[in-house]
């Protein structure tokens, strides 16, 4: 049996600031082990879609965790099945997570930038992301460090 899903996405122009913290974002999944590939696109004014790579199930856990955490929205998996026939790594998955992100006229964080505070953190705690990375990241936020 085969299933086919499609989606349909209409591309926003990202502000400067909202490019900016999303590629902290895509960074910080990046220095996970086992993840790579991340990238993340606006769709519209109030939703990210973020997707990567990943082998590590330890990995896998802790973005989850951060994700539930941030309270930052949907998370999928895509089994095998799904991934692109150019992709030679049968051991990687694809996960997508679609983050609802409105822009806060107040400077509140995001939740995208919220999901970004705790991936720092867990960075930080997991010895991958240096203190002062981390904090410095977190204060970009308006985020308290820890």
């Amino acid at each position: 049996m085969s299933v086919v899903i499609r989606f349909q996405v209409t591309m926003m122009q990202p502000t400067p600031v909202h490019e900016h913290s999303l590629a902290v974002i895509i960074r910080l999944l990046n220095l996970f082990p086992g993840v790579h590939a991340a990238d993340a696109m606006v769709c519209d004014e109030e939703s990210v879609h973020i997707r990567f790579r990943c082998n590590s199930f330890d990995s896998l856990g802790l973005i989850q965790r951060c994700a539930t955490t941030s309270n930052a929205g949907r998370f999928f998996v895509v089994e095998a099945d799904f991934r692109s026939r150019y992709d030679t790594e049968g051991t990687d998955m694809w996960f997508f997570m679609d983050i609802e992100s409105e822009w806060n006229e107040d400077g509140t964080p995001r939740r995208s930038e919220i999901f970004g505070v705790f991936l720092a953190r867990v960075l930080k705690t997991s010895g991958l992301l240096s203190p002062e990375e981390s904090h410095q990241i977190q204060e970009a936020w308006n985020a308290e460090p820890l």
